[in-house]
């Protein structure tokens, strides 16, 4: 099995299409292997649907069951993107979730807001 088969695996990202938003819901792990996939899935959902009036795009982590530095790094680039194009961009990571700590550690969740819950990240426009 190739790596990116692997990876793959690993790492699911399922896109729904909201008229107040883009979501992207990732499921699995955000590692070494799988990091890549995050930033050019979430790269298309920025690209995506950009023209006025531009939908915020809302990263729902809430299936993720493993983040490390690289999906870290991922995210902080998504962030970096999303600034420069103008587009909103949030996530969902669930209250008590493990993900959640090195979000917060890193100080991510002062640079994209953080949810406990999409319905709130959608609101949140």
């Amino acid at each position: 099995m190739s790596t990116d088969d692997q990876a793959t695996n690993r790492r699911e990202a399922r896109r729904r299409d909201l008229d107040c938003a883009l979501v992207l819901a990732v499921q699995g792990e955000v590692d070494m292997l799988t990091a890549n996939l995050l930033w050019e899935e979430g790269e298309r959902a920025l690209t995506d649907g950009a023209t006025p009036p531009a939908r915020p795009v809302v990263l729902d982590l809430t299936a993720v069951e493993f983040l490390d530095s690289h999906g870290i790094a991922a995210l902080v680039r998504l962030a970096e993107s999303a600034r420069r194009r103008g587009r909103p961009l949030s996530a969902v990571v669930a209250d008590g979730q493990a993900i959640r700590r090195p979000i917060e550690l890193c100080g991510l969740d002062r640079v994209v807001p953080v949810h406990a819950e999409l319905g709130a990240a959608v609101a949140d426009r």
